[in-house]
């Protein structure tokens, strides 16, 4: 295949967008801000910040951060009984074919999707805290890795086909979302680290089958060859399966907890 056409292909894929979402101003614009964001984003996360950050103190962001985790758990949790309805409890995205939706929930859908993206630009945030803080246990890194990549997903998977396979994996994610920020309200004013550890390991092993599940739906997906684009599902369930891996190692075989749940804790280590 020339170099051309391949090019070619890759600018259509990028470009192309679902008749529903044209409509939808934020998901219709240049793809290029999003890509934009994350090279700046993830660039400030291995270089920029701690490089700017080497000579200062640690700070001390658990106010600010409070209100960060509030807003986000607000916004999660109300989510959660909305996306629950308009895929019939999760169950919508196993489906292939896929059902009739009413134009008026599917429209519903895509601005609940818009909202998503919307949060999880804003966690990004996180990892400036993080940063800034500079806690030896804490990897701005791997964190803004994992939110790229979903911030990734959600644009193009609703460019895309926002519908049938693609609804699955921000289900997931909202619920994770909820029980993360709940854990970090919770944890913000308190100076032991060992609270509400219980809660933590809930977290830490909900990712785990999150990524397990994501991955077989994916998969379960191909063997029925149901719609979407293709290209999303390799890499949805690429970064599932190696959160998967991941959290199996370092919860299973090493035995300890995730870094990236300690990363918006507020706490000391």
């Amino acid at each position: 295949m020339e170099s051309g056409t391949v090019s070619d292909s890759l600018f259509s894929w990028l470009n192309y967008v679902d008749p529903m979402v044209s409509k939808v101003p934020i998901l219709a614009t240049n793809p290029m801000f999003v890509f934009i964001f994350i090279i700046v984003y993830l660039l400030v996360a291995f270089h920029l910040g701690p490089l700017l950050v080497a000579s200062s103190k640690p700070a001390d962001l658990r106010p600010y951060m409070l209100i960060s985790n509030a807003l986000i758990f607000g916004a999660s949790a109300m989510g959660i009984p909305l996306a629950m309805y308009l895929t019939s409890w999760a169950t919508i995205p196993w489906q292939c074919p896929e059902p009739y939706i009413q134009p008026a929930l599917l429209e519903t859908q895509i601005y609940l999707g818009v909202a998503f993206f919307l949060i999880q630009l804003f966690t990004a945030s996180t990892t400036i805290y993080m940063i800034v803080r500079k806690k030896e246990t804490q990897n701005p890194g791997l964190d803004a890795l994992r939110t790229s990549g979903i911030i990734f997903l959600v644009y193009f998977g609703a460019r895309q086909h926002p519908r049938g396979p693609f609804l699955f994996r921000p289900i997931c994610e909202i619920i994770l979302a909820t029980l993360r920020r709940a854990y970090y309200i919770l944890l913000t004013p308190v100076q032991s680290y060992g609270s509400y550890r219980s809660l933590k390991n809930l977290i830490n092993y909900s990712t785990l089958a999150s990524g397990i599940i994501n991955t077989g739906h994916i998969g379960y997906m191909f063997t029925r060859d149901c719609p979407g684009d293709v290209n999303i599902k390799l890499i949805s369930m690429t970064t599932a399966a190696i959160e998967a891996t991941y959290l199996t190692y370092t919860l299973v075989i090493k035995g300890k907890s995730n870094d990236k749940i300690d990363c918006k804790d507020g706490k000391d280590k």
